[in-house]
């Protein structure tokens, strides 16, 4: 995190994401998941080291790495992509919270993790 700050409080997130509205599901989560296994290792995540060198760009390795697994996931292992890193940390100039421009991307001098999830979601 650039500069040793505190990092910014998202907004809550709702109480649910279901159909009902109702804030309770039916749905039971397992006692364990290894996403190595699932998909019969089709997304097994393990072998996709990235290297942000001396450049402080965790935010945005973490953010590419976390698209490449759901997207995976999400197409059962039929798309298996590598995002690029540097798209964050060259493009990515996103600031929070407007209009103030507290909490900034800045390249290798850090960036926020939250800020790359909505600059992915808003760019491509």
């Amino acid at each position: 995190m650039r500069g040793g700050g505190a990092s910014p409080s998202p907004s809550p997130a709702p109480a649910s994401r279901g159909g009902s509205g109702s804030g309770s599901s039916s749905t039971q989560l397992p006692d364990a998941y290894d996403v190595r296994s699932a998909l019969n290792g089709a997304c097994d995540p393990s072998g996709n080291v990235r290297d942000q060198g001396s450049c402080a760009s965790c935010w945005a390795q973490s953010n590419a790495a976390m698209l490449e697994d759901r997207l995976c996931l999400a197409t059962a292992g039929a798309v298996r992509l590598r995002l690029s890193t540097q798209q964050h940390v060259s493009c990515d100039k996103l600031c929070w919270p407007p209009p103030h421009d507290r909490y900034c991307n800045a390249g290798c001098d850090g960036g926020f993790q939250m800020l790359a999830g909505e600059y992915a979601e808003t760019v491509g």
